[in-house]
């Protein structure tokens, strides 16, 4: 797993976003009979008639106790307030990190309340405390889907590396993956390749082709995770073979270990 952490914090504009909801209420008449009943019938009815009003209203009037939020979340809120606070030191934003690791699960509901907000910073610290959180934010992944949609590469790279952690998750995020694999950003080809490990090897398969072409790279730090993945598909990345043997293994003794090995299960997946 490769989490991209924010290496600076620079000034935001606080934007508040107001949403009024109105409520409108009806009431139906009712018309009026005559009663048939027998004098006693209707002395029962009318005494039934006044209490169930009353009752109504009663329970009408009732007020509602708002729940207080627990203390595990203030602590919560006040640690991702103190993260995105204007002109935050780096040591305060590893204390609020390591405050909201150890609240774990406490902390979700105000992550999930981060991704929706208008604030970037908002966002992509919610996103990358939520990727550190992994499997254990499963409660909260149909906000992290949602956030694969942000117009931050940053929140959608961190919320696919949450979303990677979880079962059942490979189609949400493959797509965001394979668009990452092809990014003039060394950090998120890097994220994308390191997260691409972390699944079942058959769910990259539709990435064969974005796969290969990262082969083009000199970085070896990226090289051999691809040259890894592709071994693992076996006969499904038989298309890499050509490239994967070209590449110059001469400087690097862990790359042509890894070659060799890729070569070996593709070649031999194939027989």
């Amino acid at each position: 797993m490769l989490v991209l952490e924010r290496m600076a914090l620079h000034t935001r504009i606080v934007s508040l976003a107001v949403c009024v909801c109105l409520f409108s209420m009806g009431c139906e008449g009712q018309e009026s009979t005559v009663p048939t009943e027998t004098p006693a019938e209707v002395a029962e009815s009318t005494v039934k008639a006044i209490e169930a009003p009353a009752t109504e209203s009663a329970a009408a009037e009732t007020p509602v106790v708002s729940q207080e939020p627990s203390p595990e979340e203030q602590a919560a809120r006040e640690a991702f307030r103190a993260m995105t606070a204007e002109g935050v030191s780096p040591e305060e934003v590893d204390a609020a990190t390591e405050k909201l690791q150890e609240l774990g699960t406490a902390a979700l509901p105000v992550l999930a309340e981060g991704l929706k907000s208008e604030e970037s910073i908002h966002r992509e610290m919610a996103a990358t405390m939520l990727a550190l959180i992994g499997s254990g934010a499963s409660s909260v992944s149909d906000a992290l889907i949602a956030a694969l949609g942000d117009k931050s590469d940053f929140v959608r790279a961190n919320a696919a590396t949450a979303l990677a952690q979880m079962e059942g998750q490979a189609s949400h995020v493959i797509p965001v993956f394979g668009d990452f694999l092809q990014s003039e950003d060394a950090n998120l080809r890097m994220m994308a390749v390191m997260n691409l490990g972390v699944l079942d090897p058959a769910d990259a398969k539709p990435l064969v082709n974005q796969l290969i072409a990262t082969l083009d790279s000199d970085d070896p730090t990226i090289l051999r995770p691809v040259v890894e993945l592709l071994g693992k598909m076996g006969p499904d990345a038989s298309d890499a073979l050509v490239a994967i043997k070209a590449l110059d293994t001469t400087d690097d003794d862990e790359l042509e270990t890894t070659v060799n090995a890729a070569v070996m299960q593709i070649e031999a997946g194939a027989e």
